[in-house]
């Protein structure tokens, strides 16, 4: 996915679960090299980052590319001001995405309870997370 098709999505984007979906993708494009994202800033803690393909922070293996839920909420334009001289910050549902995808990878949250969540949390059908995550490992 292109990181224009990304930036429709997004804008589309009006419940958690399209926005769930919305991060996989950005988290697959940045692995594939496709969206290229500026390298995290030097005062970026070592436990914000992330590497591709996973979600869980710190997990590293060969070929990955470090990414932050900064970076991810930058380029989808979801960041939020914390006041005068001090950082801005990703926005509460790209966090919440990206939390609960490193829950999912972890198995703390099991496949179907993941599924009933957002079937909850948007009264719509569950997204596939099996599918989707799968797909990025």
């Amino acid at each position: 996915m292109s990181p224009h098709e990304l930036l429709q999505r997004n804008a589309r984007a009006s419940t958690l679960r399209d926005l769930v979906s919305v991060v996989i993708e950005c988290v697959i494009a940045i692995h594939e090299g496709i969206l290229l994202l500026p390298e995290p800033g030097p005062r970026t803690r070592k436990s914000c980052l992330r590497h591709t393909p996973s979600f869980i922070r710190g997990k590293q293996s060969a070929g990955s590319v470090t990414y932050s839920a900064l970076q991810i909420a930058t380029f989808l334009d979801r960041t939020q001001n914390m006041g005068p001289r001090r950082p801005r910050k990703a926005d509460r549902d790209v966090r919440s995405a990206l939390n609960f995808l490193e829950l999912v990878e972890r198995e703390s949250i099991p496949q179907r309870n993941a599924k009933n969540l957002i079937k909850v949390m948007t009264k719509e059908n569950a997204l596939d997370l099996t599918q989707l995550i799968q797909r990025n490992t």
